[in-house]
C-alpha cells in the first residue's frame, strides 16, 4: 500500500532572519491602521507598542520586529522580536526612512541588521 503525495500548502521563505542570534520574543495587544508583514518595526512609547512612524521613531525608547503578518484592526495580539539578527533588506520599514541613529538605537537593544 502507498501513500497518495498532493500539495496541500505552500511555503514561501521569508528574507528576514539573518543571523543565529538568540531572538526575545513577547505578545502584545496593538492597534495597526493598515495591513502589515513580517519584519515590520515595532515601537515602543513610553511602555506601548505600536508601528513605527517616520515622525516618532527617533523618539522610541524600543525598537522590535513584527514576527508575523498582520491585517489591519484594532486590539489585536502579535508576537514581536525584541532582539535577534535580520536582513535590512527583508524590513517592512513603511514610512520610516532607516538613518545611522535608528540602526545605532537598535543595536543597543539587541537588534542586529545585516
Amino acid at each position: 500500500m502507498h501513500t497518495k503525495f498532493e500539495t496541500v500548502g505552500t511555503y514561501t521563505p521569508q528574507n528576514l532572519i539573518s543571523r543565529d542570534i538568540p531572538r526575545r520574543d513577547k505578545k502584545v495587544t496593538m492597534s495597526f491602521p493598515a495591513d502589515r508583514s513580517a519584519g515590520a518595526l515595532i515601537m515602543n512609547q513610553s511602555g506601548n507598542f505600536e508601528p513605527a512612524t517616520n515622525a516618532l521613531v527617533g523618539d522610541a525608547s524600543e525598537i522590535a520586529i513584527l514576527a508575523h503578518d498582520v491585517a489591519a484592526g484594532n486590539d489585536q495580539e502579535v508576537i514581536i522580536w525584541l532582539t535577534g539578527g535580520y536582513f535590512e533588506s527583508g524590513l517592512d520599514l513603511g514610512d520610516v526612512v532607516m538613518t545611522d541613529g535608528i540602526r545605532s538605537s537598535m543595536r543597543g537593544n539587541g537588534v542586529y541588521l545585516d
